[in-house]
């Protein structure tokens, strides 16, 4: 199954999708704040055709997961015209145009924020940003510089928000790991492990730890009672995990919620995260994922409910859920998944020095979610 590709022209640093609003950082460190629903809202108005489709691809990607809609699309007639209207879509060029002079549309303006940035998260209707000199937030929806704060001067290269805790990751090179609490007041950052971490991800309530010049780790914690009369859980650290005692190799190693993946030689190793009995972590070994030498050494990568994305020195290699693999050729400027959105998790932005590719992955709705190797499970 084919992608359905929207493409945005201009130059821009970083994405991020939230509450309905595509924001934009500008190579210049502008902010653009544009109404995500309009815009696609006039594409739609073009080709009503395909109205469900878009909606699916671009405006709310869990409409098709529900057991309502799997129920319906097991009706062989409903099934055969969901995907020739996603097919007829992904044969298109579609292209997002932009109305500057139409504020309910587009505002542009200095978001206040330390640029360029390492990385970026939006939590709880607050923008996040990461660089060498700390991580700084400010209100997602305010023009004002002046509520700009300075939350931590620990360097970091990589941000990450749970979806579980009020709680961001963040990787600070040779200074490790750390765990930040986000709320009302400020409070200081607490170091999760003192190894050498590139990038970070969540896994459930652990944290999964990348290095490009060590051996990458996993961060486990457990949930134990308050106390014996409490229904409420704690979240308690368990231990560091090695990749090495995963997967029984060296090589860089990354892991999103139930899928943990260690490149071995321009093979993915891959394991699905799991808890056993006494609440203690496990991993059950799947088969690996393989890719192209001409790819290049991988440089970041990620996982999405559609897929394995990894960032290799010539592409962007995308293993997705039903075994396919696409690769886009170019040496990418920064690239996004949404994983934390209800709405824009088949999504895969790619920036380019001249453009954005917004690439929307349907192929996933017609996926055993228990079963495949390669993305994290929609259904946990």
């Amino acid at each position: 199954m084919q992608n359905i590709t929207l493409t945005l022209n201009g130059e821009y640093w970083d994405t991020q999708l939230y509450s309905r609003k595509l924001y934009l950082f500008g190579a210049e460190g502008q902010l653009i704040i544009v109404n995500w629903d309009e815009v696609i809202g006039g594409i739609v108005a073009k080709i009503p055709q395909h109205n469900v489709t878009m909606h699916a691809a671009f405006l709310e990607s869990d409409i098709l997961y529900s057991r309502s809609a799997k129920l319906m699309l097991k009706d062989p007639a409903i099934n055969t015209y969901v995907l020739n209207s996603f097919s007829m879509l992904a044969s298109q060029d579609l292209e997002i145009s932009l109305n500057r002079y139409n504020k309910t549309q587009y505002v542009e303006f200095d978001s206040g924020l330390p640029f360029p940035h390492s990385d970026s998260e939006i939590y709880y209707n607050n923008l996040y940003v990461s660089l060498r000199d700390g991580i700084y937030s400010k209100p997602s929806s305010t023009r004002k510089k002046n509520q700009t704060v300075r939350l931590s001067d620990i360097p970091s290269s990589s941000i990450k928000a749970s979806n579980q805790y009020s709680s961001l990751a963040f990787a600070a090179g040779q200074e490790g790991l750390y765990e930040l609490r986000v709320g009302n007041e400020k409070v200081d950052a607490k170091i999760v492990s003192k190894n050498h971490c590139s990038e970070c991800n969540w896994s459930y309530f652990n944290i999964s730890g990348t290095s490009h010049v060590s051996d990458s780790f996993f961060v486990a914690f457990k949930k134990e009672s308050v106390n014996k009369s409490s229904q409420k859980k704690m979240r308690i650290f368990d231990r560091v995990i090695s990749a090495e005692e995963i997967f029984g190799a060296r090589g860089y190693s990354w892991g999103v919620h139930d899928k943990v993946y260690m490149d071995v030689g321009g093979k993915i190793e891959a394991a699905q995260y799991y808890q056993s009995k006494d609440k203690s972590p496990k991993f059950k070994r799947l088969p690996p994922l393989e890719l192209q030498d001409w790819k290049g050494e991988v440089v970041s990568a990620g996982v999405a409910p559609f897929g394995t994305i990894i960032e290799c020195e010539n592409a962007i290699v995308v293993v997705c859920s039903d075994g396919v693999v696409k690769t886009f050729p170019g040496e990418p400027v920064n690239w996004r998944v949404f994983n934390n959105t209800q709405y824009y998790r088949n999504q895969l932005h790619i920036i380019y020095d001249d453009k954005i590719e917004i690439h929307s992955f349907y192929h996933d709705y017609f996926v055993d979610q228990k079963v495949k190797n390669s993305g994290i499970d929609v259904e946990r």
